[in-house]
């Protein structure tokens, strides 16, 4: 089952993630590798992640955004984030 879900939306590329919770290390990793086969095919110079249904991250999944961000700089895509929850923030700082 996909993790993530992407669409484009007036020449962005839109990535969607599709789980509430984002915790386990084998789907961090199969969510990275979800998002890095999405650079790699598209044609669009900016790409927008989408939190809107993420409400919590574990510090792991923080990591991946580092990770995404250095790809994108790779493929020389803006990389943009979107509807992060303040709880999302909060939560992910807590120690674990």
């Amino acid at each position: 089952m996909a993790l993530i879900r992407d669409e484009l939306m007036g020449g962005i590329r839109v990535i969607l993630f599709e789980r509430e919770r984002l915790l386990d290390g084998g789907e961090i990793e199969q969510c990275y590798r979800e998002i890095v086969a999405v650079l790699d095919k598209t044609q669009e110079r900016c790409v927008l992640l989408h939190f809107g249904r993420v409400n919590f991250m574990s510090s792991a999944a923080l990591s991946i955004l580092v990770r995404v961000l250095k790809k994108c700089k790779e493929y020389k895509i803006a990389l943009k984030l979107c509807n992060i929850t303040p709880i999302l923030i909060r939560y992910s700082r807590l120690p674990a």
